[in-house]
């Protein structure tokens, strides 16, 4: 079995505990049943936990028992290790578009990567790329693995884990306090932009401005060190929806305007639409409709040159229809949500929301049913968040409920 190994490497030696552990729990096998007839149950578990270093002929005989064919050969574990650090790189610089072709393509090759020295670094891989969505078994079923051998990961893998952990908890769970405490053992281990960003996104949903602004002027520094100008357009993006949150209009223009901007100059007319939604948007709160047009009719341009999220289409056309009612006078628009069975549930309740919210006639009941169900849908939408949370103060006021517009201005709390 080892003809060829590279086994008698310490580094690899160090990592022996955690792949016979996590294939023996995945086995649904017992430590007596793995270790009959090659050594004693607490020899094996001082195996496991990294405490001693079995001899190579033990160690065959276990393998043997579980029925892997240990991959370690220098090849291998070179191409396989580049293209895992080519996924956090593409997933960091250029988000989730080469970084999930990484993911299946070696996802293919799961049997061999868990029978070899990457088995740890190929769950963190898997953590990362399904966190924060809906396929929640398996995110789930790697972090039960990875929870197996926490003690065993290096700083490395300890700053992915607790980031990616984070990044869970506030798209998912929304739990702003464990997504920070996850973001801050992260940085324990490694600070990166990103994990700056995110925790000023996080102290952004909690209602702390302006420590939300010091977190995303940090990450932008580091961003520059880094070399990571796409992550540039999403800290502007925040940065001003932070300044409208602070009362700074100008400012909150100007900064989504050099979103827009560096996603240009990038030849990203992807990451343009959002800044232009949000400058529309905040045009069309101050009442300057042909301004907010054109910031509009820019977004609707791009979305007839490239494929966007559903999500993404649905607010540009809502806010057209919105802005064209309001440029012809009208006091209704006409708009007719998307049924398409790609739009998230959040997006479709949070527009069905909005424009319940703008039609003169609609009932209490209606809005606030519509709202609670936003609320409990899962999920961050930064600009829709803030239409949804315009439209409901307004409502609010308009219906003399102030305790309720008052509470819905307080800091996000869980």
């Amino acid at each position: 079995m080892f003809e060829n190994s590279q086994l008698n490497q310490k580094d690899q030696l160090a990592i022996l505990g955690s792949l016979i552990k996590i294939n023996r729990i995945k086995q649904n096998m017992s430590q007596q049943a793995l270790c009959e007839g090659v050594c004693v149950p607490s020899y094996l578990s001082k195996i496991e936990n990294g405490e001693i270093v079995p001899s190579l002929g033990l160690i065959s005989d276990l393998f043997e028992n579980l029925g892997i064919l240990y991959r370690d050969e220098q090849e291998f574990i070179e191409d396989k290790q580049q293209q895992i650090e080519q996924f956090y790189e593409e997933l960091n610089f250029s988000g989730f578009g080469k970084s999930e072709q990484i993911y299946k393509s070696l996802s293919l090759e799961e049997e061999d990567l868990i029978h070899s020295p990457l088995i740890i670094d190929y769950y963190l891989m898997k953590f990362a790329y399904y966190c924060a969505t809906l396929h929640r078994k398996q995110f789930e079923s790697a972090q039960t693995i990875l929870k197996l051998v926490l003690n065993r990961l290096t700083p490395k893998q300890r700053h992915r884990y607790y980031f990616y952990h984070g990044i869970d908890e506030l798209f998912i769970n929304s739990n702003f306090d464990i997504a920070k405490s996850y973001f801050i053992s992260s940085n324990q281990y490694n600070i990166s932009g990103n994990s700056l960003h995110f925790l000023g996104l996080t102290a952004y949903m909690q209602g702390s401005y302006f420590e939300a602004i010091e977190r995303l002027q940090q990450a932008q520094q580091r961003y520059i060190e880094e070399g990571n100008p796409v992550a540039m357009v999403h800290s502007f993006e925040c940065l001003g929806l932070l300044s409208y949150k602070i009362g700074s209009l100008e400012r909150a223009l100007n900064l989504l305007q050099k979103a827009s901007n560096y996603a240009k100059k990038l030849n990203r007319t992807d990451l343009m639409t959002m800044p232009l939604c949000a400058m529309g948007y905040l045009y069309l709160k101050s009442e300057a409709f042909e301004q907010a047009h054109v910031c509009i009719q820019k977004a609707r341009e791009i979305k007839q040159q490239i494929q966007l999220p559903w999500s993404d289409l649905e607010i540009i056309e809502f806010l057209h229809a919105e802005i064209i009612a309001k440029l012809n006078g009208a006091s209704t628009m006409e708009y007719e949500l998307n049924q398409c069975l790609n739009l998230e549930e959040k997006t479709k309740v949070g527009i069905q929301l909005l424009q319940t919210c703008y039609r003169i006639k609609n009932t209490q009941t209606e809005i606030e049913s519509l709202y609670q169900a936003y609320k409990q849908l899962p999920g961050i939408k930064l600009y829709l968040d803030e239409m949804v949370k315009d439209a409901m103060l307004s409502y609010y006021i308009q219906a003399r409920k102030y305790k309720e517009a008052c509470l819905l201005k307080e800091p996000t709390s869980n």
